[in-house]
């Protein structure tokens, strides 16, 4: 992308190194974060943050402003990452930790990755940007019905539990 714009190698290779000093903070701290807002509030700030970050890569129209962008970076990788690993660590036995957490992130990192590709890649050969769009803002929707519809029979069934608990007491 910075290729395009005309920047230096010199350029990008600044606007990694500055990715990766905004990264360091969520590796210190990271565990202490997602101890204080959970792990899906962790999750869905790493989504919302590459979402940004994104969008301001596709309307680059200065080099410079990679920068800023790129501060974000963490959101993308260090975020879930970390938080996928001091899940699994925190979840498992201690024989099982370093196989899981690997598995986990190989699918992430591997699987994901290059399906995302292939599958956004065969998205753009058939349909219209617009289109693709818009079924992703369907597919948000629908997905954000079915978790909060979810919640409301977890509640009720929480919330059912209690009352007979209460009844029989």
């Amino acid at each position: 992308m910075l290729s395009e714009l005309d920047a230096s190698v010199t350029f990008m290779g600044f606007c990694r190194f500055v990715g990766n000093v905004f990264e360091f903070p969520i590796w210190l701290y990271g565990p202490q974060i997602m101890d204080k807002i959970g792990i899906e509030n962790m999750l869905l700030l790493a989504l919302c943050g590459n979402g940004v970050r994104l969008t301001g890569y596709g309307n680059l129209t200065k080099a410079e402003d990679a920068i800023f962008f790129e501060t974000l970076h963490c959101c993308g990788f260090c975020v879930p990452y970390m938080t996928v690993t001091v899940f699994i660590g925190r979840l498992l036995p201690e024989d099982t930790k370093a196989t899981m957490q690997t598995l986990l992130i190989s699918v992430f990192a591997g699987l994901g990755t290059g399906f995302g590709a292939v599958l956004g890649g065969i998205l753009t050969d058939f349909f219209l940007d617009r289109d693709i769009r818009q079924l992703f803002r369907v597919s948000g929707i629908a997905v954000s019905r079915f978790k909060r519809e979810l919640e409301v029979r977890t509640y009720s069934v929480r919330l059912s539990l209690v009352v007979s608990r209460l009844d029989s007491v």
